[in-house]
């Protein structure tokens, strides 16, 4: 569990997983601390002593603080859980007999639910032509959606969100975790990818839910964002998936296409005396042909840790 000012949300959460830990289905909590501000490391060391707290002293971002938590990661399976998520013992037994039962699959999570809201969806994965399609808005036919609603069924996805995901250890070892150079935003979806690349499958169980309070670091931070998520790390980090997994000449033109379709979209709405959405201009500010920091991270997993003398591989 990664937490950054996740004090409020952070109780319920770990709640849930002392419960699983209580019947058996869970042997260790690892929080991985992001510098938060708000007391969320006090909290944890004052109220739940058996959890293992990184402190790490910055704020690492989603993908590098998980992958600081794999690395004391000693069980078959690891689960990856916002602080802002919620996951039920019977949730998690059902995850973890998935698992058990199809050797094929390397990922597998629950239907997400937030209170008043339909489910969190399963989603395909991003291409330059549903970037293209989403920048032309309804003139672009589904509009790029890369969504598909959650049915009340088992089945093969190309991604989830990272907010609940239960995941073979040994994947995680042969990828070396998720790619570190994403901050935040599309390093699930780079992660589900290389595992299928690796032969391993990524399922949802639609009658298996997570409750989920709905990003709430990302709320709380006050920063310009883009259809819920934060400019400045999404566009980065999309910049940087497509350069990766589609090559840099066809990243490149891309996003200079995005930027261009956006343009005549606007255009048409302005001379057809429509009001425009900001949605341009929003673009124009976030970054354009950037990409996230680099860095240089330790190789996971590469040897046992000292908490692997606290319990057993399951």
């Amino acid at each position: 569990m990664v937490t950054y000012n996740s004090r409020a949300t952070l109780p319920r959460a770990l709640a849930g997983l002392q419960t699983s830990i209580e019947r058996g289905l869970c042997d260790s909590i690892v929080v991985v601390d992001n510098d938060s501000k708000d007391g969320t490391a006090d909290y944890v060391r004052a109220e739940h002593q058996a959890v293992h707290l990184i402190a790490s002293g910055q704020n690492l971002g989603f993908g590098r603080g998980n992958n600081r938590g794999f690395a004391h990661a000693h069980t078959e399976y690891v689960l990856l859980l916002n602080p802002d998520a919620e996951l039920q013992p019977d949730a998690l037994r059902e995850l973890t007999a998935f698992l058990d039962q199809h050797p094929q699959v390397g990922i597998v999570g629950p239907a997400i639910r937030e209170s008043g809201h339909p489910d969190q969806p399963a989603f395909r994965f991003p291409t330059p032509g549903s970037v293209l399609r989403a920048a032309l808005g309804r003139l672009g036919g589904d509009g790029g959606r890369v969504a598909e609603p959650i049915a009340n069924r088992r089945y093969p996805v190309d991604w989830l969100c990272g907010a609940a995901l239960l995941i073979r250890r040994s994947l995680l070892q042969t990828l070396q975790g998720f790619d570190p150079r994403f901050f935040l935003y599309f390093e699930e979806t780079d992660l589900c990818r290389r595992a299928l690349r690796a032969g391993f499958a990524t399922w949802v169980l639609g009658d298996v839910v997570a409750g989920h309070y709905g990003g709430s670091s990302a709320k709380a931070s006050q920063r310009v964002m883009w259809e819920g998520c934060i400019a400045d790390h999404y566009f980065r980090s999309r910049y940087h998936y497509m350069r990766k997994h589609h090559g840099r000449a066809v990243a490149f033109a891309t996003e200079l296409l995005e930027i261009a379709l956006m343009v005549i979209w606007a255009t048409g709405r302005r001379l057809a005396g429509k009001p425009s959405n900001g949605r341009l201009a929003l673009r124009w500010s976030a970054p354009i042909l950037r990409l996230p920091a680099a860095v240089n991270d330790e190789p996971l997993l590469a040897a046992p840790t000292a908490l692997a003398a606290q319990g057993r591989a399951r």
